[in-house]
């Protein structure tokens, strides 16, 4: 409705707009679970062309399974606030959250993936 209001109040530039879905790709991707990996099928795609730090590739693991609301929650309640903390130091980051893993294994071994 934003886009259509803005349409017809004439805030919106048509040319623009047009440029803008030229531009657009949809992509619908169906998974198998039993088949296929949603992890590995995302870092794949991972449309920056950068490699995913260690802490993003957990935090995607972490959430993968679980409902999109749910995600949501706990990406604003936890990692969210780690991001804006640590965004301009991804070595800290890896680091924070390799200690983390590493404190809450009940043997404190090192995560084996690092």
């Amino acid at each position: 409705m934003y886009f259509l209001e803005q349409i017809r109040a004439n805030k919106a530039n048509i040319e623009n707009i047009h440029q803008g879905i030229g531009k657009l790709f949809i992509v619908d991707i169906s998974l198998d679970r039993t088949q296929d990996n949603p992890q590995l099928i995302f870092e794949s795609m991972n449309s920056t062309g950068l490699a995913l730090s260690k802490a993003e590739l957990i935090k995607n693991y972490l959430l993968m399974d679980i409902e999109p609301q749910k995600q949501t929650e706990l990406y604003n309640k936890y990692w969210y606030p780690m991001d804006k903390v640590l965004e301009n130091n991804q070595t800290l980051y890896d680091a924070f959250v390799r200690d983390y893993l590493t404190f809450k294994d009940p043997i404190g071994s090192i995560p084996t993936f690092w």
